[in-house]
């Protein structure tokens, strides 16, 4: 039997083979260890600033119908404004509304007049709503929110059970998860949600009303301007007061002096 000797060439081929073998599947590991760990990364990064709801039911109305699946930014540090959409959590499971007030503010609630809801003395002008308050079964109520509260109504308002409800109340503070910053289905309606730049103190502040007709104008304007004192005052003249006045007034004609001596 006859035993086959690999000449050099060979021997030396066969380890470089094996080394790029090994080589390469060292590779493939470290890939695959950085992929599984920028995934883990990545998505504890995502969990912690936003997460994904999906929306149930028809509250929301087109702006979010059944089935729309939103991008919610976990509890933003400059946190929400009148008119942005909530996500939150009630007994019955998540939820997404519309906060149309929030801490401290006044809601009065006028089911049968043109703008139910008032908001700090404030009409809200909502033109992405549809319904009507009074076809939800809704009574006539004033409240005051306290420091942790929200109000939330759906925008199809005659389908939606929300804070106008009694039986429903406000939403507080802690159970807020987040707001909802984008809509990624249906495709239609992908982009950024509809916020709060409808409404009427967006900030959370009081805007101040229109100064009536006839009302006396601001200090700023009276800088610029000038106060009606300085505006009615008149010109200074170096003539003694007694001058002034014969100065000012008129001359009698010769024919007139001659007709009074007659």
């Amino acid at each position: 039997m006859e035993i086959y000797h690999p000449k050099y060439d060979e021997l030396l081929r066969e380890m470089r083979r094996v080394r790029r073998e090994k080589k390469r599947n060292r590779l493939l590991w470290g890939l695959g260890i950085f992929l599984v760990l920028s995934l883990a990364a990545g998505w504890f990064v995502f969990n912690r600033y936003y997460t994904l709801a999906s929306m149930h039911g028809p509250a929301m109305g087109e702006t979010l119908p059944d089935g729309a699946l939103v991008l919610v930014r976990r509890t933003p540090e400059e946190g929400y404004r009148r008119g942005d959409i909530l996500l939150y959590e009630r007994d019955e499971g998540w939820q997404m509304k519309r906060m149309l007030a929030g801490p401290e503010d006044r809601v009065v609630l006028s089911p049968y007049s043109e703008n139910p809801i008032r908001v700090n003395g404030e009409e809200l002008q909502e033109p992405y709503t549809v319904g009507r308050t009074a076809d939800a079964g809704v009574s006539t109520r004033r409240l005051t929110l306290e420091s942790n509260e929200y109000f939330v109504a759906g925008d199809q308002r005659s389908l939606s059970v929300d804070s106008r409800n009694r039986d429903y109340g406000t939403i507080a503070k802690e159970s807020i998860v987040g707001r909802a910053d984008f809509i990624l289905w249906p495709i239609y309606l992908i982009g950024e949600v509809n916020g709060g730049e409808y409404l009427p103190n967006s900030e959370g502040s009081s805007v101040p009303s229109e100064a009536p007709e006839g009302t006396e104008s601001t200090e700023a304007e009276a800088e610029e301007t000038g106060t009606p004192e300085e505006t009615a005052a008149p010109a200074e003249t170096d003539a003694p007061a007694d001058e002034a006045t014969e100065a000012q007034k008129p001359k009698e004609s010769p024919a007139a002096e001659k007709g009074a001596g007659e």
